[in-house]
Formats: structure tokens, sequence, C-alpha cells
């Protein structure tokens, strides 16, 4: 999850709980699909299961003068400690 902020720092927060499958189902792309093909509950099972199993960060960067080489540097190390 990417968002921003007034501070000069790039923060890494993991997501926990009920918020993972709410992040998840909140942005899954052309959610509006799902309907049309009847696939809500599919949707709803993948969701939670993908909410068991992967590491899910909100990452809040600089909304001015961040880095993309810093943020990435960011991003590879949470990986790194989070496989």
């Amino acid at each position: 999850m990417l968002g921003s902020h007034d501070r000069s720092e790039t923060l890494l927060e993991p997501v926990r709980g009920m918020t993972r499958f709410e992040l998840l189902h909140a942005n899954t792309y052309r959610i509006s699909y799902m309907q049309g093909m009847a696939l809500q509950a599919s949707h709803l099972k993948v969701c939670g299961a993908l909410s068991r199993q992967v590491h899910l960060v909100r990452i809040i960067r600089p909304a001015q003068g961040f880095e993309l080489d810093a943020l990435m540097d960011h991003i590879m190390a949470d990986i790194a400690s989070n496989p």
C-alpha cells in the first residue's frame, strides 16, 4: 500500500489483522468486473487466502522531495527481511 505524508522520512508499517483483507479487497483492479462474471465469492476467498499468506506493508513516503532509489532500497530491505 502506498501513501504519502508531509514529513521527510519514509516509513514502512506492517499491516496486521483484518486490515490486510480489507486492503487487498479494496485495491482489487476492476473489482466491478467480479459482479458481471459472478466471481464475488471466489474473490473473497482469494483475498482471505492472500491475507493469511503474504507480508503486507503500508509504505508512507514524503509527498515532496523523495528519492526513488532510496524508496526502492527501503522496499528491498523489507523484502529481504520478510521473505
